[in-house]
């Protein structure tokens, strides 16, 4: 399970990011706004009972990408550690060149630790998407324990320009 949540969680990631640039109707190249762009992703409720897999990626498209909070480099796509998943909050940042920034997510019961034990549990997941400090766009999941669920939770800033 951990294995397809992350092939598809990434290929989404791959997917946003090849479509950051629109055409017109013309064929011209609609330029994506240049800027410091940051998400921040907030989970609540039972974080333990679920396994995440969570991607990020993003930057200038060509020398820089993307910082976590303490400011290191983690290159134009970064795979969340299962630490960096179990956190209450993780924020991730281009510098101010920066021209996309994508975040994605799929969680499900950790069948690991629960096997097919019925648990009652959900996780609440709150990404906010800001570019030079302004917010863009919040939005919210939620995933039950009791339902098996395969959809990802992705947010793209070229969808917000």
């Amino acid at each position: 399970m951990k294995k397809f949540l992350f092939a598809a969680v990434t290929a989404l990631v791959c997917l946003s990011l090849v479509s950051c640039e629109s055409s017109t109707e013309k064929g011209e190249i609609i330029d994506l706004k240049i800027g410091t762009y940051k998400v921040e992703v907030i989970r609540e409720g039972d974080i333990d009972m679920f396994l995440m897999t969570s991607t990020v990626a993003g930057g200038d498209g060509k020398t820089t990408g993307i910082f976590n909070e303490a400011g290191v480099d983690l290159g134009m796509a970064h795979s969340l550690t299962d630490a960096e998943n179990m956190q209450s909050k993780s924020v991730y940042r281009t510098d101010s060149n920066g021209r996309v920034l994508v975040f994605g997510m799929a969680a499900g019961k950790d069948t690991y630790k629960y096997g097919n034990d019925v648990i009652n549990g959900s996780l609440k997941v709150t990404v906010k998407l800001y570019l030079n400090g302004k917010l863009l766009v919040e939005k919210v999941k939620v995933w039950n324990t009791e339902v098996e669920e395969t959809d990802t939770f992705v947010i793209n800033s070229a969808e917000y320009q």
